[in-house]
């Protein structure tokens, strides 16, 4: 279980530091350089739910610091989107428990992988949080979005350890994300 810990809490703190993306991805005009910023920039919102669970949830950057890998730019002139993007995003959600009949509150620290900016687009990480009834709770989920549902929608399944539960919820996605990533 410390060890569980420990890597939570590195994967949080640790991660937003150790960027890789690349220093010539766009290039940078002096007459128009915005500074680097550190404050929670909302991207995305997510409501919907399962059959085990309703949830609400938002997911939120942290500047540039969020941008972990994008694919270089051409040398071409004029609008230019990356193939490939790696951002890291937390997650802040609330669910409730149709079983359980329980409430709780959850961070998901998320790695989230773009496929021609948002033709494919899939989000994987840990969560970590508290439960009305059953307490602390932990576990893993993956969330996916694409062609298939149309880009309105992340299919998400995961697992919830204290309460030895898998889920599935289909999340209505109420996306601003290409808006956050226009820095």
């Amino acid at each position: 279980m410390n060890f569980v810990r420990i890597f939570l809490f590195a994967f949080l703190l640790l991660l937003p530091v150790a960027t890789m993306a690349e220093e010539n991805a766009s290039p940078k005009d002096s007459t128009s350089e915005k500074e680097d910023f550190f404050f929670p920039l909302p991207c995305s919102f997510t409501i919907g739910g399962g059959p085990k669970m309703f949830s609400v949830g938002v997911d939120v950057l942290l500047g540039k610091m969020a941008l972990l890998y994008e694919t270089s730019r051409p040398d071409t002139v004029g609008t230019w989107l990356p193939t490939h993007t790696l951002v890291w995003t937390n997650r802040i959600r609330m669910i409730y428990d149709y079983e359980n009949h329980q409430y709780g509150f959850f961070l998901q620290p998320n790695l989230r992988y773009f496929f021609k900016f948002g033709l494919f687009e899939t989000t994987l990480g840990p969560e970590i949080g508290w439960q009305t009834k059953t307490g602390f709770d932990w576990g893993a989920s993956v969330r996916l979005k694409g062609v298939l549902t149309l880009l309105l929608a992340d299919l998400e399944f995961g697992y919830l350890v204290n309460v030895q539960r898998a889920y599935f919820n289909v999340l209505f996605d109420l996306s601003v994300f290409t808006l956050a990533m226009d820095w």
